[in-house]
């Protein structure tokens, strides 16, 4: 499964850091919040290259960058694992690669997802705007309180939340389409001009000048 998406969303969300340091509740963290504290595996001890365990002291510990990339796949999997068991990656590809990384994010900050059943069984159904409100709201049905989730990273949580609703993160979409003036047509001496392009409206009025 490829997670360069997944993992410019998480730089962009965490950062990257490629020597040790503690995060906002103390942990000793690397690369992309990885966990140092945590009991590293033979996968995870095997990308540090640093025998069977950790120095005591983790502030010494630097990494490459593919290293950290590393470390992030593994964590992205264990990630996976957590979630319910219908929620392989076969299933988490079909519901589109923004729509996991949503949910892969959500593991990242806040730990396991299966507490959240009303947003798990909209997905389940597909139901983009239910499931973009149960992360928004503690009772998506009500609204009546906010997510504990919203309370604690608002901006987070509504990037989120809109990815869910529609599908994509809306600040990586490119937009490829030309920008169209929308004159009123009874401003023109011809309506052919009113839904033009940039380019088209400026050389047609370059060639009106030439003839004048």
């Amino acid at each position: 499964m490829d997670n360069t998406f997944l993992r410019q969303l998480l730089i962009d969300e965490e950062g990257i850091e490629l020597a040790a340091y503690k995060d906002s509740e103390g942990i000793w963290t690397i690369g992309i919040g990885h966990n140092l504290e945590n009991e590293q595996s033979e996968e995870e001890l095997a990308v540090f290259g640093l025998g069977d365990d950790l120095p005591d002291d983790l502030s010494k510990i630097s990494i490459t960058e593919q290293q950290a990339y590393d470390l992030f796949d593994i964590d992205v999997n264990d990630a996976i694992d957590t979630m319910p068991d219908d929620f392989t990656p076969a299933f988490l590809e079909t519901i589109g690669e923004h729509r996991r990384a949503v949910l892969v994010s959500m593991c990242f900050q806040i730990g396991s997802i299966n507490k959240w059943k009303s947003m798990l069984n909209a997905i389940r159904e597909s139901d983009w705007d239910r499931a973009a409100d149960e992360m928004l709201w503690s009772n998506g049905l009500t609204k009546v309180k906010r997510s504990a989730w919203y309370r604690q990273t608002r901006q987070r949580c509504e990037r989120a939340a809109d990815a869910m609703r529609v599908g994509y993160f809306e600040r990586y979409q490119e937009q490829k389409v030309e920008p169209t003036y929308r004159i009123p047509a009874a401003t023109m001496k011809s309506t052919l001009l009113a839904e033009c392009s940039v380019s088209e409206l400026l050389g047609e009025i370059g060639r009106r000048l030439n003839r004048a």
